[in-house]
């Protein structure tokens, strides 16, 4: 096809735009396919055939706000779980995030590579409709990342001074009105501004207290659903059924065997009652969480750990990530149906206490 000459100045102009953007995209995916083929090659994800060996090939890229997406057709005997097992060395090669996803036959990679704020204010905006009980999580490089606490439970892990107790502020601050909130605080201070507004449990008899009550509300609410032809609180049409979200701080201190069958029994049986538990640990061993209770923790949080033992306990086998983030408060790790770098935001307790002042004056 022979391209038609420019008439006037303005069609001079238009042209040489047009060039320009071919020039500059052709260019980019040069660089693209040179730097993915030196990756299948390093990182052994190719095919080899009598032929010669078969790579990945880049069917095209498109540029997004968290940094751009990659099509890739696939040979014969690969898929994208090889690309997961090479993910430490395909996201250090491009400085980035990655997802992978399939789509028609084909492999969408998504290279996340925006830098994350080291500290983000605590702010309420653009909650999702779709969210029974939403709770922000923190930025990624994708953007808002929500939890919905209703129907499952929350670990919360990570060494002293990492972020935990903060982000059950914010967690705290994000249920006002939403969710009848308890919480044990066996370190005594962390949540102190919070009693006469919401129950607190500052010793072991009192969070064992707790922890009875919490079993006969279950109880209640499973019989009460069970008659209504229910088997979720979301389905239920009463009103006697609010949302209840049990905040542990530091999981290890409660120590007592009563203590431990009775949170274990709410792990593995008030979720559909909406009884929720966010539980918070520096370390989330067998010692502290049964193997058979851990496997209810569904969505999990991780800020930085000691080492890549301590990081596969809270993420999975595959995944040692939390033990190399960044010594910065409030960076973490979320798994849940994805697994994604965080920030967390930031909300000093003054501001906790004075959110929790202006809410308790609008409801007298």
């Amino acid at each position: 096809m022979v391209k038609p000459k420019p008439s006037n100045v303005i069609e001079t102009m238009v042209f040489s735009i047009i060039d320009l953007s071919l020039s500059l995209a052709k260019g980019s995916r040069g660089k693209i396919e040179n730097k993915l083929k030196e990756i299948w090659e390093n990182t052994g994800l190719t095919i080899k055939t009598d032929n010669g060996e078969l790579k990945p090939y880049l069917i095209n890229h498109k540029a997004r706000d968290y940094g751009y997406d990659i099509l890739l057709s696939l040979p014969i005997g690969l898929c994208d779980m090889d690309f997961y097992k090479k993910y430490d060395k395909i996201s250090w090669a491009l400085n980035a995030e990655l997802e992978f996803e399939p789509v028609n036959g084909k492999l969408l990679m998504r290279v996340l590579n925006q830098p994350l704020k080291k500290t983000i204010p605590f702010e309420l905006i653009n909650i999702p409709d779709k969210l029974a009980l939403p709770i922000p999580i923190g930025y990624s490089r994708a953007g808002m990342e929500w939890l919905d606490l209703a129907s499952l439970h929350f670990l919360v892990a990570g060494v002293t001074r990492s972020g935990k107790s903060n982000l059950l502020h914010v967690i705290n601050a994000a249920l006002l009105g939403k969710a009848l909130v308890k919480i044990i605080d066996m370190k005594r201070l962390e949540f102190a501004y919070l009693k006469g507004a919401v129950e607190v449990a500052a010793t072991e008899d009192a969070a064992e207290k707790m922890l009875v009550w919490l079993n006969k509300e279950m109880n209640r609410r499973l019989l009460v659903l069970e008659k209504a032809g229910v088997v979720k609180v979301q389905d239920y049409k009463g009103d006697d059924m609010p949302f209840i979200v049990c905040i542990i701080d530091e999981l290890a201190e409660l120590q007592g065997d009563n203590s431990s069958f009775l949170l274990n029994r709410l792990l593995r049986l008030s979720a559909a009652s909406g009884i929720s538990i966010v539980a918070a640990t520096q370390r989330p061993s067998v010692e502290v969480i049964k193997g058979d209770s851990r496997g209810q923790l569904l969505a999990r949080i991780s800020f930085k750990m000691a080492s890549e033992i301590d990081s596969r306990m809270v993420l999975g086998d595959s995944c040692s990530r939390a033990a190399y983030l960044p010594t910065v408060p409030g960076r973490a790790i979320f798994k849940y149906d994805k697994i994604r770098e965080v920030q967390t935001m930031f909300l000093p307790v003054d501001e906790a206490r004075k959110r929790l002042e202006e809410h308790c004056a609008k409801q007298s």
